[in-house]
């Protein structure tokens, strides 16, 4: 009925409309389908879209997360003089914590912000364990997915 776009008349869509209606769909998210005799209804209106600026946050969070992972089996594998031996094990376990928080926001969590939250307090008292250096690093790095789950806290389950 509505293959080719000149038959997108009002009065075609109408009848569409209508069609679709007396077939047991409405438009405003609720569908009511034939399931065995009774009418059973699905409401998708309530589905959370993931906002882009929490899914950048997250793409971003995942890679530095196995960057740090990565990082820690580097400095297991090639341990050197002045680098205190617990620094491979730190790595690893903050690499995999922050991969569980991301992917806990990535869900759009609440939870999972709490734990980034933790998460940050944790890496700011291990940097500055080992100097502050690396201080300023930590939380420019650890700034994005903060904020961006400050302005998406709203939003999550």
């Amino acid at each position: 009925m509505l293959d080719d776009p000149d038959d997108w008349l009002p009065e075609a869509l109408a009848a569409a409309r209508e069609e679709l209606r007396e077939r047991g769909y409405d438009a405003g998210g609720v569908v009511a389908r034939q399931a065995g005799g009774r009418a059973v209804a699905s409401d998708t209106s309530d589905v959370c879209e993931r906002p882009t600026g929490l899914t950048v946050a997250c793409v971003i969070g995942f890679t530095l997360a196995c960057g740090w992972m990565l990082l820690g089996l580097y400095v297991q594998a090639h341990p050197r003089p002045n680098v205190p031996q617990w620094i491979s094990a730190a790595l690893l376990l903050g690499g995999i914590y922050e991969f569980a928080c991301m992917a806990g926001l990535w869900r759009m969590h609440r939870a999972a912000y709490g734990a980034l939250l933790l998460y940050v307090c944790l890496a700011i008292a291990a940097v500055s364990l080992i100097g502050t250096r690396l201080l300023a690093f930590v939380l420019v790095r650890l700034v994005l997915p903060l904020a961006v789950g400050a302005v998406y806290y709203k939003d999550m389950r």
